[in-house]
């Protein structure tokens, strides 16, 4: 399976699309579904039934691996593993 990952510039934010990438099978492995189900646009709660505290793990060790800061706002906008890579991609352009 090939998780798609468009928005991201070459070469700049590799690391970014990599960490993307184990995201994607760390979702995977949380919820213990088939990476399939783990598409870019699959909805964390309603589509995967993450809850707000599971889903706060891998948001917060993005805040850390990449040296940002995310807003509650923040928080409420990563609903999905294409919204999490959008909002990320945005912080590290405006550093």
């Amino acid at each position: 399976m090939r998780l798609e990952l468009e928005g991201f510039p070459d070469p700049a934010h590799r690391q970014l699309r990599e960490s993307a990438l184990c995201g994607h099978r760390a979702i995977a492995e949380i919820l213990e579904l088939d990476p399939k189900e783990v598409t870019a646009d699959a909805h964390f709660a309603n589509d995967l039934g993450v809850d707000s505290l599971l889903g706060l793990e891998p948001l917060i060790a993005l805040e850390v691996q990449y040296d940002i800061r995310l807003t509650e706002d923040d928080l409420r906008t990563a609903t999905s593993l294409r919204t999490a890579q959008e909002l990320i991609t945005r912080k590290l352009e405006t550093a």
